[in-house]
């Protein structure tokens, strides 16, 4: 299940940050193929129900399936292994794992530390690190090393000015992202607004 080309397991958020700064090739080349949890593959493909360009969140993800990156899912890891994590998920607290409805709060970080460890992938690709400091990260799942944003953009840039710019970059397509309207409107958008400001 666990071949040994398996390094990194990657987190929703910096899947997110190198598809907004438009690095994936470089993000690819610098860290081979990259790994994802079947809980943080949820997270990601929600954004294909966005009628706005951030759906490429989600397109880029189906883009890349089986070619440059994995998801890893709990049913198709061998049994000893899947009865380690469950038992593990318990702990935290977690007895249904049904969240399609996106629900379960931090589900997909719980998912990513609990495969990192027992499936022996070294780096954990994140940004939550005080999310893992709270699980006690060092005591409970030792040998795992995090992997912030800031390490993969000083890896995937060739200066600090460059690093700079691409902070900047995906600083400013969240905030429109997080915004409540995407200022760029497809064509439907735009006709619902006219049809609803001519129809009073």
């Amino acid at each position: 299940m666990n071949p040994p080309e398996i390094k990194y397991i990657c987190d929703t958020n910096i899947w997110v940050k190198a598809c907004l700064g438009k690095v994936l090739d470089s993000f690819f080349d610098n860290f081979g193929i990259i790994t994802f949890a079947d809980g943080v593959e949820n997270e990601i493909l929600k954004w294909s129900r966005n009628n706005n360009r951030f759906n490429l969140i989600s397109s880029m993800f189906e883009e890349h399936r089986g070619t440059k990156l994995s998801v890893i899912y709990l049913m198709d890891i061998d049994p000893i292994n899947q009865r380690l994590i469950k038992k593990q998920l318990k702990d935290f607290g977690f007895d249904d794992l049904d969240n399609s409805k996106n629900t379960i709060k931090n589900l997909g970080e719980y998912l990513s530390i609990s495969y990192a460890y027992f499936l022996d992938i070294p780096f954990l690709q994140t940004e939550d690190v005080e999310f893992y400091e709270s699980i006690d990260l060092e005591k409970r799942f030792k040998g795992i090393q995090i992997v912030t944003w800031n390490d993969i953009a000083c890896k995937i840039t060739r200066s600090d000015k460059e690093r700079i710019q691409l902070n900047k970059l995906i600083e400013k397509e969240q905030k429109l992202m997080n915004s409540k309207k995407d200022p760029i409107e497809t064509m439907e958008e735009k006709l619902k607004r006219l049809q609803s400001k001519y129809s009073r």
